[in-house]
């Protein structure tokens, strides 16, 4: 009679390193399924609508806060449309200091510079078209939007 015998050690390497093969296809794949790669780092997460430029998600001074309603993008500016989500989150009062000028019911827009990766706003409309003018962002890359508050 031959009888078969299962090493544990061989049957513990394999199931270590499915394991492995399973959290790289989750990582890269699966993870950043809720987000929208823009360019230089940016990305744009779709649960939380906001833009962020960081690998990890956490908030830092280059971010547009939610709720970001509007974007477009190309290899040289990203443009964003927001209007500030109520309450704000706290890491929003304690570090970036965004000053919303008509307060939380304001539309605001956003121009982000890839090249120097410099977040600039948040402006009402006339002070959007003076910046998109200054930085000569091109007339291609329009937000859907009309002249708001």
């Amino acid at each position: 009679m031959v009888m078969i015998v299962l090493k544990k050690k061989p049957i513990l390497i394999v199931s270590i390193l499915l394991l492995a093969l399973f959290y790289i296809v989750y990582s890269f794949f699966l993870y950043d399924a809720d987000t929208v790669r823009l360019g230089r780092n940016f990305k744009y997460d779709k649960e939380h609508q906001f833009i962020y430029s960081n690998g990890n998600k956490q908030y830092e001074a280059r971010d547009i806060p939610p709720l970001v309603i509007n974007y477009v993008y190309d290899d040289k500016y990203i443009i964003a449309k927001q209007i500030p989500k109520s309450p704000l989150e706290q890491i929003y009062y304690d570090s970036n200091e965004i000053i919303y000028p008509f307060g939380l019911s304001g539309v605001y827009y956003w121009i982000i510079d890839l090249k120097t990766s410099d977040v600039n706003g948040p402006f009402d409309y006339e002070e959007y078209m003076r910046k998109r003018k200054e930085l000569c962002v091109p007339n291609e890359l329009q937000l859907e939007c009309k002249k708001e508050r």
